[in-house]
Order: structure tokens, then sequence, then C-alpha cells
């Protein structure tokens, strides 16, 4: 497979408690972590000092972490992106998301920082083919997939920010609710909520 110019491992070698299933079982759970004030600070400081966005600061860091627990210095990490600025999609329900699969190569990085350009620009390239559907990227990457992970990355990332306020609709409240988990296709996503 290629994604970015060059060769792609398919499968992340994550450490796993048990034998991978021949088949997906989508059961997951939810391991909440409150990040003390300073830490946050210190990332908006680093986002700031660097000019890239906090999202690509946690990504940076994300992709790391994969490198600590794979031993691979070449990953990539599912990104949802939401499209809604063609002027026909705007009032339209419904989920105008694809993945962006973003390939992050850690090979030569001496530091988190000196990481932070190759990050962006990845970040960026992945953005700039935000039209092409996952499902076809998929089939293009790994024609001969195998069933029991996700084609092209087993991990994911997203950040919700502040203001994710959802719609404001006459007559309706709103109120945002943490689900149980209820079930992934990933092995490991890291969903970031700002508050």
């Amino acid at each position: 497979a290629q994604l970015g110019g060059g060769a792609v491992t398919e499968l992340l070698r994550l450490p796993l408690d048990h034998p991978r299933p021949p088949y997906p079982v989508f059961r997951s759970g939810n391991i909440s972590v409150e990040l003390r004030g300073e830490v946050v600070q210190a990332l908006r400081d680093l986002r700031a000092a660097e000019g890239v966005s906090l999202f690509t600061v946690l990504l940076a860091a994300f992709a790391v972490y994969m490198l600590r627990l794979s031993g691979q210095d070449d990953v990539v990490v599912g990104v949802p992106f939401v499209d809604r600025r063609e002027p026909e999609t705007r009032d339209l329900i419904g989920c105008f998301v694809n993945l962006l699969p973003v390939r992050v190569n850690l090979a030569g990085a001496a530091t988190c920082r000196g990481l932070l350009p190759r990050v962006q620009a990845a970040l960026r390239g992945a953005v700039a083919h935000h039209e092409l559907p996952f499902h076809i990227l998929a089939e293009q990457l790994a024609p001969h997939r195998q069933a029991a992970h996700p084609p092209v990355f087993q991990t994911s990332a997203l950040l919700l920010h502040e203001h994710t306020a959802g719609v404001d609709l006459p007559g309706l409240k709103q109120e945002f609710h943490v689900l149980p988990a209820g079930g992934s296709t990933c092995d490991l996503n890291l969903h970031v909520e700002l508050a």
C-alpha cells in the first residue's frame, strides 16, 4: 500500500492483551483523562510558538505515542474531516464526514517540536484530497485486506473545540452527553475535548 509516497506497513502492531479475532467484534471501552491546566497551556504555548494548530500538536504527540507502543516509525492515523463548504450542503441534515488517512513518518525526528512541520504538512496533504471518499481510497490502498483489522489505519484522532455548540433551533433545547462506548472500528481512538 502507498500513501503520501512510499509503502506503508498496513497493520500497526499495537501490543494486544489477547489474540486478534479473525473478524472484528467492535467491542470497545472508554478511558477518560483530564489534563491539568498547566499542561493544556503548555500545549497552547507550543502551538503558538511554532505557528501550527493545536490539533497538529496533539496529532504529533499521538504519533509519537504510537511509535512507543508499536516500535514503528511510520504510522497512519485516521482523522475525520467535516466538509460543509459547498452552499448546497450547508442546510442539509446528514453526516458529511470523510475519514482522512494522515501518514506521519517519524524517522529521524529528534524532538516533537521538530516533528510539528512534518505533521502539519501531512495534515495539509490529506485535507487537499478530502473529496476522495475513504471507501474508494481503501479499495485502492488495500485491495486484499484482511477482515480482522480496518484498512489503511487502525487508530484515529479527533479534537472537539470548546465552541462546538451544535445548532440553534427554535423551540428545541439541546444537551451534550457522553455516550457509553458502543463499538469502534479502530483499535485505538484519541478524542480530545477542550473545555
